[in-house]
Protein backbone atom coordinates (compact mmCIF):
# COMPACT_ATOMS: atom_id res chain seq x y z
CA UNK A 1 0.00 0.00 0.00
CA UNK A 2 2.98 2.20 0.96
CA UNK A 3 4.35 1.48 -2.57
CA UNK A 4 1.20 2.70 -4.62
CA UNK A 5 0.68 5.72 -2.34
CA UNK A 6 4.41 6.60 -3.69
CA UNK A 7 3.74 5.80 -6.83
CA UNK A 8 0.33 7.63 -7.09
CA UNK A 9 2.20 11.03 -5.62
CA UNK A 10 5.17 10.19 -8.17
CA UNK A 11 2.61 10.25 -11.41
CA UNK A 12 0.34 12.82 -9.46
CA UNK A 13 3.63 15.40 -9.40
CA UNK A 14 4.63 14.49 -13.34
CA UNK A 15 1.29 15.11 -14.14
CA UNK A 16 0.86 18.36 -12.08
CA UNK A 17 4.17 19.61 -13.83
CA UNK A 18 3.10 18.58 -17.37
CA UNK A 19 0.16 20.58 -17.38
CA UNK A 20 1.39 23.30 -15.28
CA UNK A 21 4.33 23.77 -18.09
CA UNK A 22 1.80 24.24 -20.55
CA UNK A 23 0.09 26.80 -18.34
CA UNK A 24 3.36 28.55 -18.40
CA UNK A 25 3.46 28.95 -22.01
CA UNK A 26 0.43 30.07 -21.96
CA UNK A 27 1.12 32.69 -19.51
CA UNK A 28 3.56 33.98 -22.50
CA UNK A 29 0.77 34.66 -24.42
CA UNK A 30 -1.21 36.59 -22.72
CA UNK A 31 -1.38 39.99 -22.34
CA UNK A 32 -1.03 40.87 -17.99
CA UNK A 33 -2.96 44.25 -18.54
CA UNK A 34 -5.93 41.85 -19.11
CA UNK A 35 -5.08 39.12 -17.01
CA UNK A 36 -5.83 38.40 -13.55
CA UNK A 37 -3.05 36.42 -11.95
CA UNK A 38 -4.11 33.27 -9.82
CA UNK A 39 -2.68 30.64 -7.48
CA UNK A 40 -2.81 27.05 -8.17
CA UNK A 41 -3.09 24.32 -5.65
CA UNK A 42 -4.04 20.81 -5.14
CA UNK A 43 -6.34 20.35 -2.12
CA UNK A 44 -5.69 17.24 -2.10
CA UNK A 45 -2.02 17.72 -1.13
CA UNK A 46 -2.41 20.74 0.85
CA UNK A 47 -4.48 18.55 3.46
CA UNK A 48 -1.54 16.95 4.16
CA UNK A 49 0.01 19.59 5.71
CA UNK A 50 -2.49 21.19 7.82
CA UNK A 51 -6.08 20.49 9.73
CA UNK A 52 -8.26 23.61 8.02
CA UNK A 53 -9.87 23.42 4.95
CA UNK A 54 -7.30 22.35 2.27
CA UNK A 55 -9.86 24.42 -0.30
CA UNK A 56 -9.09 28.05 1.37
CA UNK A 57 -5.70 30.00 0.53
CA UNK A 58 -4.89 30.57 4.72
CA UNK A 59 -4.59 26.50 4.55
CA UNK A 60 -2.61 26.94 1.15
CA UNK A 61 0.02 29.74 3.29
CA UNK A 62 -0.22 27.49 5.81
CA UNK A 63 1.29 24.32 4.63
CA UNK A 64 3.79 26.19 2.36
CA UNK A 65 5.26 27.58 5.77
CA UNK A 66 5.23 24.43 7.59
CA UNK A 67 7.05 22.98 3.85
CA UNK A 68 9.21 26.56 4.02
CA UNK A 69 8.43 26.05 0.25
CA UNK A 70 6.38 25.77 -2.53
CA UNK A 71 3.32 23.47 -3.30
CA UNK A 72 1.45 25.80 -5.59
CA UNK A 73 2.18 27.56 -9.00
CA UNK A 74 1.25 31.19 -10.45
CA UNK A 75 -1.45 31.38 -13.30
CA UNK A 76 -2.01 34.67 -15.50
CA UNK A 77 -4.85 33.63 -17.37
CA UNK A 78 -8.10 35.75 -18.58
CA UNK A 79 -10.19 32.42 -18.03
CA UNK A 80 -9.44 30.51 -15.00
CA UNK A 81 -12.65 28.33 -14.76
CA UNK A 82 -11.15 26.80 -18.55
CA UNK A 83 -7.90 26.38 -17.18
CA UNK A 84 -8.86 24.71 -14.06
CA UNK A 85 -11.23 22.59 -16.55
CA UNK A 86 -8.22 21.84 -18.87
CA UNK A 87 -6.00 20.53 -15.69
CA UNK A 88 -8.90 18.36 -14.46
CA UNK A 89 -9.64 17.07 -17.76
CA UNK A 90 -6.16 15.66 -17.91
CA UNK A 91 -5.43 14.95 -14.49
CA UNK A 92 -8.70 14.04 -12.71
CA UNK A 93 -7.06 16.31 -10.24
CA UNK A 94 -9.20 18.74 -8.43
CA UNK A 95 -6.98 22.11 -7.65
CA UNK A 96 -8.45 25.05 -6.46
CA UNK A 97 -7.70 28.85 -7.19
CA UNK A 98 -7.07 32.44 -5.53
CA UNK A 99 -7.17 35.72 -7.02
CA UNK A 100 -4.30 37.91 -5.68
CA UNK A 101 -4.28 41.08 -8.03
Amino acid sequence: MKLLTKLFGIITNRLQQCVFNKLKELHALLDSKVADTYVVWCPEKISEYTSGDSNSYEALLEAEAKLNGSISSYVTTTNIEMIMEMVYNETNIPCTYHKIN
